[in-house]
């Protein structure tokens, strides 16, 4: 069954190198951790995507903070980078504290926004809401 769901819009404006924005979303109780990987290299490596701009978003479900000790997040880490893509998002997109405290629980970061804009100046970051152990990303 279908453990992923994505979503590509295409911009022509500029036809010698159109923008491509690719949303992903992982389901958060899918086990296919590799196979999800190896599909989603198979997509960012695509000669498609080779001749464009591509701006790719997501809720990936594969914590990044866990790539010094965890093997599945190190390779999804590994083939963002092997495919030239500059991952955007360097701070926790969830933060969970202790019941009537500011002790952090936890802190994941799931959510990716990933470019290959390199020769363009991008501004991107964490917006914070203190109600919400989600934060938006910018």
């Amino acid at each position: 069954h279908n453990t992923c769901d994505t979503l590509n819009v295409k911009n022509n404006a500029r036809p010698n190198r159109p923008l491509l924005v690719g949303a992903y979303y992982r389901h958060c109780n899918a086990t296919d951790v590799i196979p999800f990987i190896d599909k989603f290299s198979n997509d960012i490596s695509s000669k498609t995507l080779k001749k464009a701009d591509v701006i790719i978003t997501g809720d990936f479900n594969i914590c990044l903070m866990k790539s010094t000790h965890c093997n599945d997040s190190l390779y999804f880490l590994n083939t963002i980078i092997a495919n030239y893509y500059e991952i955007m998002i360097f701070k926790p997109t969830r933060i969970q504290y202790y019941k009537d405290s500011l002790q952090i629980r936890s802190a994941t970061l799931l959510d990716q926004i990933m470019s290959n804009l390199f020769s363009h100046s991008c501004k991107s970051g964490n917006l914070t809401y203190p109600d919400s152990a989600l934060i938006p990303l910018l």
